[in-house]
């Protein structure tokens, strides 16, 4: 924002929001795909599968089961929130504190050395 509104500058963007929107799910994409190779686990698999004759299946297995784990979670978890939307809209507004409270309690644990 800076000092365009005491300037006389208007602050309005020009940008269209679907472009906006659309820049923002492929940031969300490419950040995502560059997050997977923060992870070790298919070097590991590289690793395990020199000299092997059963690479691929064991890539498969890793593809599949990542998949069913993370897409079959998200859609269980979307098909209960829409469920109970109504019961889970009239708490949404205590998360913030609950929250707050989880990570407090996380971290005084992670003080004392609970955790």
């Amino acid at each position: 924002m800076g000092f365009a509104p005491f300037l006389g500058g208007h602050t309005h963007s020009h940008e269209d929001p679907k472009e906006t929107t659309d820049r923002g799910l492929l940031g969300i994409a490419w950040f995502a795909f560059v997050l997977g190779f923060a992870h070790e686990e298919e070097f590991e698999i590289i690793a395990l599968c020199a000299g092997s004759n059963h690479c691929l299946e064991l890539i498969s297995a890793y593809a599949l089961t990542v998949i069913v784990g993370i897409v079959g979670l998200t859609m269980l978890l979307i098909a209960g929130y829409q469920h109970s939307e109504e019961k889970v809209k009239q708490y949404t507004p205590y998360l913030p504190a609950f929250s707050a409270t989880v990570l407090i309690i996380m971290g005084f644990g992670f003080i004392v050395g609970v955790f």
